[in-house]
């Protein structure tokens, strides 16, 4: 895959290529899915900004202070004649939609869809993040604009529980930036050092309390899952929106203390394991 036109652009991770940032990861799904050919070039968490400036790449979302927040995933199309660059999970997801029929791939956004689920609204939808904003692209075009609503309704949801994997998520950090990663993510979250950071988000019973919190404010979702037959939202047709999912999934399967993450998979009669399981087993590939 060295020669791949398409370079899709994901965090550097130790070990090495164990990547688990949400939107990174509903991309990498979207490129396996669609079986689109492809190289990944692995950047550290604070070479970001320089890596999206390079590449003429604009920030896709800005902090609350109005500030660009460049991320990841982008992805590179070298391709002479259609050169360009994406920087943002659901902007990409539509490109690859367009192209996945000539790979041989299948469809993001199927033609035939029902739609089940896709007016999915989160219980908090309007919460202050307190950090990096939410996904909120808009659609190329008003067919998709129930997909990119998803998007944007689910990563509310999972954003709102996402300090059960904070504590842990230092492990993935490559050893030669990982100090430049932790002063980044202080700075991002308004207080001196990693160490006060993980202080604040170390208390026990708050831990517990959000723990506790996130097996009913996932459980609108759930209930859209588990009223078809099968691991999708749609029962046995996969689409972005289940990729969406998976994205944040394979966060929290990671870094969530391994006894919560086998209670999470059973909460609301397994729909989030089930998926989890399929998605890693059909569409997860690091190329």
């Amino acid at each position: 895959m060295a020669s791949s036109a398409l370079v899709f652009y994901d965090m550097a991770t130790h070990p090495q290529h164990t990547p688990y940032a949400p939107n990174p990861s509903k991309t990498r799904y979207a490129l396996n899915f669609t079986n689109a050919p492809y190289r990944t070039e692995w950047v550290d968490i604070p070479d970001i900004h320089a890596v999206r400036t390079a590449l003429g790449c604009p920030a896709s979302r800005k902090f609350i202070d109005g500030s660009d927040f460049h991320t990841l995933p982008m992805l590179q199309d070298t391709t002479p004649g259609t050169e360009c660059v994406l920087g943002d999970s659901f902007d990409i997801a539509c490109y690859l939609a367009s192209r996945a029929a000539a790979w041989g791939g299948a469809a993001l956004f199927p033609a035939d869809s029902t739609r089940h689920g896709l007016d999915y609204s989160s219980p908090h939808i309007d919460d202050p993040t307190g950090g990096p904003p939410l996904s909120a692209r808009e659609a190329a075009t008003p067919d998709l604009a129930d997909y990119a609503r998803f998007n944007t309704h689910v990563d509310a949801t999972f954003t709102a529980y996402v300090t059960l994997t904070s504590q842990n998520m230092a492990r993935a950090f490559p050893p030669t930036s990982a100090a430049r990663i932790k002063a980044l993510f202080a700075q991002r979250a308004g207080v001196p050092s990693w160490d006060d950071l993980m202080g604040f988000l170390g208390d026990a019973e708050k831990h517990k309390s959000t723990f506790r919190a996130f097996e009913t404010g996932i459980g609108g979702l759930a209930s859209l899952y588990a009223q078809k037959e099968g691991p999708f939202l749609e029962g046995q047709t996969p689409s972005y929106a289940d990729l969406v999912v998976g994205g944040w999934l394979r966060l929290f399967s990671q870094f969530m203390e391994q006894d919560e993450w086998a209670e999470f998979c059973t909460w609301h009669g397994g729909v989030f394991g089930g998926l989890h399981d399929v998605l890693q087993r059909q569409y997860w590939e690091i190329q």
